[in-house]
């Protein structure tokens, strides 16, 4: 049997003679890479085989209730339409920082927690298997617990901050770290009613804010915004 030796753990047992290690069995065809555990979303080969890859790592978080993602999907692929087959090789758990407790733990240093979900809802675009699954990233999103900043006269300040890593990005990355959240940046659009003309119309015009991701578990994203606005007062 051939096999493809997938870590180098050799093990001392009690007899000299005796050697262990691990390996898988060798995966044949062309070994693909559909996505990995830092927002690395594979677009260019393999088309329809990697947006079923997409989804199968979408799905994951939406059936984990939003506390593991699978990611890092790789492998090999068989057949075309309705009849693909996969087999996956290596991946990559991401978990909650807040469910770690009663998970047992993490899954290895290539577990990045809720920061590595937000990269993958941030590249990934939802196709027709997300559509037949009735997933959105929208709703996905909203699942991490994000509470809103809004109004706070600095704000385009922090998102400079943000972008750039000013002064005050090492504060921000501590209060990720305290609180197990993410500080991003997000785009909106807010409604205006408008009467100029007597007739009232909706007008949706742009504004900047920033979203903490994470979860209220006592109190903690309600924490994480009140030192966020501390910091930049």
């Amino acid at each position: 049997t051939d096999f493809q030796q997938a870590e180098a753990g050799f093990h001392a047992s009690a007899r000299a003679d005796e050697v262990f290690f691990t390996g898988e069995e060798l995966v044949e065809g062309i070994f693909t890479k559909f996505n990995s555990n830092t927002g690395f979303v594979n677009q260019a080969e393999y088309a329809q085989q990697s947006e079923v890859a997409q989804a199968f790592t979408h799905w994951t978080f939406s059936w984990m209730q939003g506390n593991l993602m699978v990611s890092d999907v790789q492998g090999v692929t068989c057949g075309k339409h309705g009849d693909l087959k996969f087999v996956l090789s290596d991946p990559q758990v991401h978990s909650r920082e807040d469910s770690r407790d009663e998970l047992g733990g993490d899954f290895g240093s290539g577990d990045l927690g809720r920061d590595g979900m937000y990269e993958f809802f941030n590249t990934h675009k939802c196709g027709p298997t997300c559509r037949m699954l009735g997933l959105s990233v929208r709703e996905s999103i909203a699942r991490m617990s994000p509470a809103v900043i809004w109004g706070i006269p600095q704000i385009s300040g922090l998102a400079d901050e943000l972008r750039c890593r000013g002064n005050w990005y090492s504060a921000i990355k501590k209060i990720e770290r305290d609180y197990a959240c993410l500080v991003r940046i997000a785009r909106e659009k807010e409604k205006f009613e408008e009467s100029a003309t007597g007739a009232s119309r909706s007008v949706f015009l742009p504004r900047t804010a920033v979203r903490i991701y994470g979860s209220d578990y006592r109190g903690k994203a309600s924490r994480a915004r009140a030192d966020l606005e501390h910091s930049i007062c």
